[in-house]
């Protein structure tokens, strides 16, 4: 029997759980299937949708076979609203992460995160960009290559970097740091994937290498605070780097935006009377716990009214990007038009966010809905106000 059979043959009994203990989840000795989870769970409002945490739990701990599939084990968005909530503090995230190193140790994961995991190894980022054209965001803008004794390192993103429509909110931030008058740098061509997606889909030996291999960068040029544009760099910079996160301070720039116009550093324009909402990313609310800043924010610019969603802050529900799904597509899109729809119902005429991955996902939803709704990045609407 080949290993790769012997692997799935495992995956297929109740060895799994002991597998699961042995890597430090407790989830089958604390969790009571008291439903919680799945209650909560964001995919309940997709009518259909076969995803559900609690069976997912009871599979693997029976040994039941077709857990692995796609849209299934592959479904959850690493969110954390289940996690958050449960009664007895079952780490569903972490849970989920396991099962999915297991799976992908036989080779079965899912093909959408084959080239992902490949373009990774190959380019230092998951959207099959070559190295060079990673610099392609700053257009006109000339920015200094980090130095030690430069105040700020500003780590962009792959997806703010190499997505067209992402790359908006990364010059825009930089620009407005220019404008406040920042020290600050970037790392240029050397900038590489922060890892956080492929260790959610379970390449936890790429991510492993990934993170020493950043961390050693950081602290050779002697990084003391790094920004990031994205909360999912910012959460995995904090908890799964140990060696960086003891040495460097990690900030959302949405706290430094937030400092900067506190200060007077920055001051936006009034602006004529209009309706926004705000869209919690789960990477910087639930996962990081920032909620207040986007907010404090928003409400530095005179004339912009902010009109919160139906789920907001801790109940934010996700946009179905997290945890790998932005590369899986397929019904992840419907869980952005609950947002988009519920944004529409307030009458909202402009959603914004603080997540790369977030903003994607509500902006290609709001374009399916009609267009009748304008999606951005926080740090892109703040840069049309200064």
């Amino acid at each position: 029997m080949s290993s790769t059979t012997q692997s799935r043959a495992v995956l297929a009994t109740g060895a799994v759980s002991r597998l699961v203990g042995e890597r430090g989840n407790e989830t089958f000795r604390k969790c009571m299937q008291c439903g919680t989870c799945s209650a909560l769970c964001p995919w309940t409002d997709i009518p259909g949708h076969p995803f559900n945490i609690r069976r997912l739990i009871q599979q693997v701990a029976f040994g039941d076979e077709g857990f692995e599939h796609d849209d299934i084990l592959y479904a959850c968005t690493t969110c954390r609203l289940c996690e958050s909530m449960c009664p007895r503090g079952v780490e569903l995230v972490d849970f989920v992460r396991t099962m999915r190193q297991l799976v992908t140790q036989t080779g079965f994961y899912p093909n959408a995160y084959r080239e992902v995991i490949y373009s990774l190894r190959t380019f230092g980022n998951p959207w099959s960009q070559k190295r060079e054209n990673r610099l392609s965001w700053k257009k006109d803008l000339r920015i200094p290559t980090y130095k030690k004794g430069t105040d700020y390192l500003l780590f962009g993103c792959c997806t703010n970097a190499f997505d067209p429509d992402r790359q908006r909110s990364l010059y825009a931030f930089a620009r407005l740091l220019q404008q406040a008058g920042v020290s600050f740098g970037i790392l240029g061509k050397e900038e590489t994937c922060c890892g956080e997606s492929i260790r959610k889909i379970g390449a936890q030996e790429d991510f492993t290498a990934l993170a020493q291999h950043n961390t050693d960068i950081f602290l050779e040029k002697g990084v003391e605070t790094i920004i990031t544009l994205s909360p999912h760099c910012h959460h995995i910079f904090k908890t799964a780097y140990p060696d960086l996160a003891a040495q460097v301070k990690i900030i959302h720039y949405t706290e430094m935006l937030e400092t900067l116009l506190a200060d007077g550093r920055l001051t936006p324009r009034e602006q004529p009377p209009i309706n926004v909402s705000y869209h919690d990313p789960c990477y910087l609310g639930r996962h990081t716990g920032i909620y207040d800043a986007p907010r404090n924010i928003i409400h530095h610019i005179q004339g912009v009214q902010l009109v919160e969603l139906r789920k907001n802050k801790k109940y934010s529900q996700c946009c179905g990007g997290g945890g790998g799904r932005i590369w899986m597509g397929g019904d992840s899109g419907k869980l952005a038009n609950v947002r988009v729809r519920d944004a529409m119902d307030k009458e909202a005429e402009t959603l914004l966010t603080a997540c790369p991955y977030c903003t994607s996902m509500l902006d290609y939803s709001a374009t399916v809905l009609g267009g009748q709704i304008r999606v951005m990045d926080l740090a892109e609407y703040v840069a049309t106000c200064v």
